[in-house]
């Protein structure tokens, strides 16, 4: 027989209720504060609780069983029913009975299927007997269950302090995350102020939190944020406010901050003897009853940049935790403030970049490409408005002659001060740019015709012909002679074709500087000297050209291993012009023929002199105003001509010309350089652009400007200038060629240091065919032992400690240091010996201090005092050198 109880009965109902009071039970034992940790920061209570209410369950059901087992032993009614639900008999006196009219199932009664029958069993027990039966099976149950309860409640009242502890420190966690995350974010700092302080309010029950900020030796602090509790502030937030150090609390604790640079606090503002005589006018002041200010720190600074202060009502409010929260976001938000001062700067080096690359270094004028660039715009422009642009392009007259004259100084100095004269006389639509050297271009623009320019170009001419003040104290007059291209009145229809217009017109000017009524000359102008010839143009018709040669020196073999072919003009009364005589005096086409024809004339001599015994390589100049895709026939031509090898040919390109910033340049050299001529960069650091583009440009060799040879001697220290352009040679594996090598101790000084190729008066002046074939068979160079001078010996000993210095900043461990402080075992003792300085010389005494000062930088090579101590004994022993030289 089967059982099951009745959806009424009143058991049920006792076990529905009991089971409401253990999960209420629960439900108000997890509903407190307990149950947030237990299911987010304690997973042994999680697990506690859920273990117990699954024992609660399961007594439960434990005594729903017993107490369906205990039915059957104290019955109180048994009713009979049949299949539609009637009672048909009931049980009395142990035996039934037909049933009382008024019989019934009531309200709790189990039901009980007879087997093979369709009637039913229905029971009903008093409530005495189930209470009875319900204590009988809980009896040794309750008590576990009352002690578990116990336990619970017992651990959870000694826990709840580290409990809410460890809830508080989830919640600075998350605040410093959330901090972090906003000021990573945030692009300014009044935003990462105000984003802090705003934070710190909210998420820790401070009052009052404020970022303060000092400028250097400001008496007043600046509030840059606030928050405050009160929703009172002390300030519009949009506007930061300046107090005295002592005027309010914050400002004072801040204020101790900046001085110590320490953490101040927390303290109590009513009894520190730092706030006794604050006088806060704040409403929030009388509740502060503790304060704390931590410094902010940008970069690598020691000294704050910002003090973060908080406020707080309670005496105990910045537990360990706190104080460590607040610091971290002090941190996070110096780190903040690191990277966006990291990110301006960078944007203002990019800023920079992009200037420099567009602004000419020296006078700050806009360069070729910035040039380009407006050039392109102003043409449209132009076409836009229906009015003319002149393309003016002016070069300086005898400018070389003030750098000769008064330095490379005094040069740049001129340069400035036409920049700015330009930039002052011209109108605000007209623009200015250098191209490099001493040449300028002006745009100007909105021209009816060509008569509006002669206003402009007058002014100019006065800003050019004032006299000049140098920083020396003299005062020079330089002339200047401009080119001057008109769109759209010419078949140019580029910006690059209008600066070649201008460039012709410009040469032009030059070659007819004395017989021209103006500095300038308009593009396709029909003049009378483009009729007549010069004397210059004319003595070349004539074929009044000479070619000299002057021979240069190997530093390797001691050998003459090339010449350079220079022009030279014999006029009538057979007097020599040299170029600077002629040169400006030729057109453009003149210079182009010139140049083609010293080459040409170069060749047949270098025949000779094979026939004779001696394989020479000759190197000429191009003129770079003529250097362009037409001279690549021409060269091509001449060495056809000639039979000889183009590897035997170095083609001079003068650093100071243009068209090395001509987008048509680079195309140029490479099909020379195709051609298997040798390609060399002249007069390197006479200008401002070559060392820029050395690595673009397909050259073979450098030659040094002859002004950082020739007073060498009286300025030893541009013999640093001379080994980094060696040095820069040979990384880029490139020959050095050393020109204004003009006396025998500058001879001694280059060998010695190892320079390719060297060229001057001290190995011979340019000399006509016949003279140099007589050199040829007479020159011999002193084969002995260099340094043969005291100069020489100079620049061996700066050899020797560049490459001293660099084995120490490389690799120290490869230097013996008990060799290196003991003099006699390098270079230079045995070279003084030779100069008869003995042992016990002075000059032998400076040189093993020298030795001294290294050995004591290779043993401890971080000791930045050590280092001192050794260039200092180096400069005493050069100047030694220099002293006993003279």
């Amino acid at each position: 027989m089967s059982s099951r109880p009745a959806s009424d009965s009143p058991w049920w109902a006792i076990l529905g209720r009991l089971r409401v009071f253990l999960v209420m039970v629960t439900e108000r034992f997890l509903s407190q504060s307990y149950r947030s940790v237990l299911w987010e920061s304690n997973a042994f209570f999680v697990v506690m609780g859920v273990t117990f209410i699954g024992i609660a369950l399961w007594q439960a059901t434990v005594l729903e069983q017993a107490i369906q087992a205990g039915f059957s032993t104290f019955p109180r009614s048994v009713l009979l029913t049949n299949s539609h639900g009637q009672v048909i008999s009931s049980w009395k006196d142990g035996h039934w009975a037909p049933p009382e009219p008024n019989s019934s199932l009531a309200v709790g009664m189990v039901a009980i299927s007879v087997p093979g029958s369709p009637e039913t069993l229905h029971m009903q027990w008093a409530s005495s007997s189930a209470r009875q039966v319900f204590w009988r099976a809980e009896r040794e149950r309750l008590p576990i269950l009352l002690t578990g309860l116990l336990l619970i409640g017992v651990i959870g009242w000694f826990s709840r302090y580290p409990l809410r502890q460890l809830m508080r420190l989830r919640q600075y966690q998350a605040i410093t995350l959330l901090v972090q995350r906003d000021l990573l974010r945030e692009k300014d700092p009044q935003a990462m102020y105000q984003r802090l302080v705003d934070n710190v309010v909210a998420q820790t029950e401070a009052i009052g939190a404020y970022i303060i900020a000092r400028e250097l030796e400001d008496p007043f602090l600046t509030i840059q944020a606030m928050a405050d509790a009160d929703d009172d502030p002390l300030f519009d937030r949009a506007a930061p406010v300046r107090y005295p150090v002592q005027g309010i609390c914050p400002t004072i604790v801040a204020g101790e901050v900046f001085r110590t640079g320490l953490q101040q606090g927390p303290l109590n503002p009513s009894s520190s003897a730092m706030a006794q005589d604050v006088d806060d006018d704040r409403s929030v002041f009388d509740r502060v009853r503790s304060v704390m200010a931590i410094p902010v720190f940008v970069g690598e600074g020691e000294t704050p940049s910002a003090v973060l202060v908080i406020e707080s009502e309670e005496l105990q409010h910045f537990t360990q935790s706190l104080q460590e929260t607040l610091k971290q976001l002090a941190t996070s938000l110096g780190f903040g403030l690191t990277h966006y001062r990291e990110r301006r700067e960078l944007e203002q080096a990019k800023a920079e970049i992009e200037n420099l690359a567009r602004h000419d270094m020296l006078t700050h004028l806009p360069n070729r490409r910035f040039l380009e660039e407006q050039l392109e715009q102003a043409i449209a422009r132009a076409e836009r408005h229906g009015k003319l642009l002149a393309v003016c392009m002016l070069d300086l007259d005898g400018f070389k002659p003030v750098n000769d004259t008064y330095g490379h100084e005094a040069g740049d100095e001129v340069l400035v001060t036409l920049g700015k004269r330009l930039l002052k006389i011209l109108r605000k639509s007209d623009f200015v740019a250098r191209l490099g050297g001493d040449e300028f271009v002006l745009l100007v623009e909105n021209l009816s015709g060509p008569n509006d320019l002669n206003s402009i170009l007058a002014k100019v001419e006065k800003a050019i012909n004032a006299p000049i003040p140098l920083s020396n104290g003299e005062i020079i007059q330089i002339g200047w002679s401009m080119g001057i291209a008109l769109y759209p009145f010419g078949k140019e229809g580029t910006g690059d074709q209008l600066l070649r217009s201008a460039d012709h017109a410009l040469y032009e000017s030059k070659a007819h500087k004395t017989d021209r009524s103006c500095s300038w000359v308009y593009f396709g102008e029909d003049t009378v000297w483009e009729r007549q010839r010069t004397p210059a143009q004319q003595l070349l018709s004539e074929g009044a050209l000479e070619v000299w040669y002057q021979p240069i020196l190997s530093g390797g073999s001691h050998k003459v291993v090339g010449v350079e072919a220079l022009a030279r003009l014999r006029d009538n009364d057979g007097r020599i012009l040299y170029p600077a005589e002629f040169l400006p005096h030729l057109s453009v086409d003149d210079l182009s023929n010139l140049s083609m024809v010293v080459l040409a004339q170069a060749l047949e001599d270098l025949k000779k002199l094979d026939n004779l015994g001696w394989q020479l390589w000759v190197s000429f100049n191009v003129a770079p105003e003529s250097f362009g895709r037409a001279c690549v026939p021409c060269l091509q031509s001449v060495i056809d001509n000639s039979g000889v090898c183009p590897k035997r040919i170095t083609l001079e390109i003068l650093e100071g010309g243009d068209f090395l910033e001509r987008n048509v340049a680079l195309s140029v050299l490479h099909e020379i350089k195709g051609m298997g001529i040798r390609l060399a960069l002249d007069d390197v650091g006479s200008a401002y652009a070559s060392l820029l583009r050395l690595k673009d440009l397909p050259i073979d060799n450098i030659k040094l400007d002859q002004g950082f040879i020739r007073l060498i001697g009286e300025r030893p220290q541009d013999l640093h200038f001379v080994r980094t352009i060696h040095d820069l040679a040979s990384e880029l594996q490139l020959d050095l060629v050393v020109e204004g090598v003009e006396t025998t101790d500058i001879l001694d000084a280059m060998l010695t240091t190892g320079v390719s190729y060297l060229q001057g008066y001290a190995i011979s002046r340019p000399l006509p065919l016949a003279m140099l074939q007589q050199f040829l068979s007479s020159y011999t160079i002193d084969m002995g032992k260099h340094p043969a001078t005291l100069f020489g010996l100079y620049a061996g000993i700066l050899k020797f400690h560049i490459a001293v210095k660099k084995i120490l900043s490389i690799c120290s461990t490869q230097l013996d240091i008990t060799r290196l402080t003991d003099c006699r075992q390098y270079y230079g003792h045995s070279e003084l010996h030779r100069f008869w300085y003995g042992d016990d010389s002075h000059m032998v005494q400076l040189l093993n201090d020298y030795h001294i000062a290294l050995g004591a930088v290779a043993s401890d090579i971080h000791n930045c005092s050590t280092w001192t101590v050794m260039e200092s004994a180096l400069n005493k022993f050069q100047q030694a050198i220099m002293d006993a030289r003279q």
